[in-house]
């Protein structure tokens, strides 16, 4: 693959020879669902937790038709510069370099109707399937400021929650994962000593999650007869579940992708 260059200030670099096997047809995963859930009610005393809690996890569509939202659903290898400036110039580009569309971003949204001491947002689960290089799927989780005009959403990056290390970590380990801050899953309702921070009743919590796969300089969806390639194939589908809970009271939303035709 030939060494990118002149395309830097779009902060997403879109692999040539992986262009060349998209125009011929073959296409990566795509986010086919969104996903909402509210609680379920948990009897605790007096105090129905579960039924308080509300917790959403959307797809931000990009396109303004149903033809151009269709055009974001294909999803090709890229890099990201993971600071606050670079996933902003991401997003505000519509994940989009060359035409194509190199990262899927979902807007996940928590709130509770009462006051919460302390509550859990966690990313429980990543994971891929029919993919052999699952290190190449990686994720970034953040919060945002949005401003809305006519020409559409603008981003403002603030902080970085949790980053590509962890996506690694989190799919190569076991489901205790990360006992200090949560008892399973990343928690991404933190507060600044890092422990699970509270809730304000009626208020909502955003977070954004990016998902992209990272462009290694190979070539990623080999054919069935490049044999000398398939270690790098990451060509599949991904899904995962985002957890919120506070007292007893649990609420789960399932993300998920699948393939192209």
């Amino acid at each position: 693959m030939e060494e990118k260059k002149g395309q830097g200030t779009l902060y997403l670099v879109i692999g040539i020879a992986t262009l060349v096997v998209a125009i011929i047809g073959a296409t990566f995963a795509y986010f086919s669902a969104q996903a909402t859930a509210k609680g379920d009610k948990i009897q605790g005393g007096t105090n129905d937790v579960g039924a308080s809690l509300n917790l959403t996890v959307n797809r931000v569509l990009f396109g303004a038709t149903a033809e151009e939202t269709a055009e974001y659903k294909n999803l090709v290898p890229a890099q990201l510069t993971l600071n606050n400036e670079g996933i902003a110039k991401v997003i505000n580009n519509k994940c989009v370099a060359g035409g194509y569309t190199g990262c899927h971003l979902y807007k996940i949204t928590a709130k509770s109707t009462q006051d919460l001491p302390a509550a859990d947002l966690l990313l429980q689960s990543f994971n891929t399937e029919s993919v052999v290089d699952t290190s190449a799927w990686k994720f970034v989780v953040f919060t945002a400021d949005e401003a809305t005009s006519e020409a559409g959403t603008t981003y403002t990056v603030k902080s970085l929650v949790t980053g590509t290390e962890a996506a690694q970590d989190f799919k190569t380990s076991d489901a205790t994962k990360d006992a200090i801050t949560a008892p399973y899953g990343y928690n991404i309702h933190k507060s600044e000593q890092g422990t699970s921070a509270g809730m304000t009743a009626n208020k909502a919590y955003d977070y954004y999650l990016l998902i992209y796969l990272a462009d290694n300089d190979q070539i990623q969806n080999p054919g069935a007869e490049d044999t000398g390639n398939q270690q790098y194939s990451a060509t599949g589908t991904y899904s995962g579940s985002v957890v919120l809970n506070a007292a007893g009271g649990k609420v789960v939303a399932n993300f998920n992708a699948s393939m192209g035709g």
